[in-house]
């Protein structure tokens, strides 16, 4: 397969024909394609391309097992802010992953284009997204670890509610394990620099979400865990003192001084924000 992108017109696996490149990055690429398979007349699929990376000696087949069993735990899950994934393979040396194609602009964009966001509305989606965080974090093949909590991995639909997008580095916690120190740099908690991780790291990644989204000021430009230098008040004097506090004890440098659950963490925001969002734990889900 050439290093070139998918163009208009080809087809993955003879059923998802690709209309468009939603956004390139890094070692991935998300297409907008067309199910030639769905039960439904017209039916999109975003498909993320991601390069099985072996620079660090891993080899292909390695690589290919560890994406294979990790995106097995994806299948399956029923919660209104995960958007489902409905497939996933490999060809070569790329890994791809099929999920409902959502109508909305990632909240990256939002906060590129719009110019002041309410208050109200920022936070709820925070409740929402703590919502999911909660439902990953108690998932029966769980606890679930998002990784990679930020702006760009969350869609603002039409009807104004977020979506939680792309577990492509999403593991299943283990007390004690290290892995890779993957994330994003401004979003990553403290002890994913070290290739620690644990639910709590989801927590700091939705608390520097709200923070950039309230403040703009984006920590992917200032040095690693310096936001109270950065209060969210003087950004936003709209925000309150006790919505301020929810945010800023998420992104606490040491985990024993954040929220202890993505639970605790909704319960605060639920107090600070006029609509409350209901707790869906996984374990009701049928299976």
């Amino acid at each position: 397969m050439s290093d070139l992108p998918l163009e208009p017109g080809e087809r993955l696996r003879g059923r998802y024909v690709i209309e468009r490149i939603h956004r390139m990055g890094g070692l991935s690429t998300l297409y907008e394609t067309i199910d030639l398979q769905s039960t439904r007349l017209y039916s999109r699929r975003a498909v993320k391309e991601s390069l099985l990376d072996i620079s660090d000696g891993w080899s292909v087949e390695t690589l290919s097992g560890l994406f294979n069993h990790r995106a097995k735990l994806l299948l399956g899950f029923n919660h209104p802010i995960i958007v489902p994934t409905v497939d996933f393979f490999v060809i070569g040396q790329r890994a791809y992953l099929v999920m409902d194609f959502v109508n909305g602009v990632d909240l990256e964009d939002v906060l590129l284009n719009q110019q002041k966001l309410r208050v109200d509305d920022v936070l709820e989606w925070g409740a929402h997204l703590c919502s999911a965080l909660h439902y990953l974090h108690t998932h029966p093949k769980g606890p679930i670890i998002f990784r990679d909590m930020k702006p760009g991995n969350i869609i603002i639909r039409a009807s104004g509610k977020p979506c939680l997008v792309d577990f492509g580095i999403s593991i299943v916690y283990k007390k004690g394990q290290f892995t890779a120190p993957l994330g994003t740099d401004g979003y990553a908690a403290p002890e994913q620099y070290g290739g620690g991780v644990t639910p709590l790291s989801d927590l700091y990644g939705l608390g520097a979400t709200l923070h950039h989204t309230l403040t703009r000021h984006d920590p992917r430009l200032f040095p690693p865990f310096t936001f109270e230098k950065r209060p969210i008040r003087v950004a936003n004097p709209s925000v309150t003192r006790e919505q301020e506090a929810v945010i800023m004890k998420a992104l606490a440098y040491d985990e024993e001084e954040r929220f202890q659950s993505a639970a605790d963490m909704l319960q605060a925001l639920n107090k600070v924000i006029h609509k409350p969002v209901p707790v869906k734990d996984a374990s009701s889900d049928d299976r």
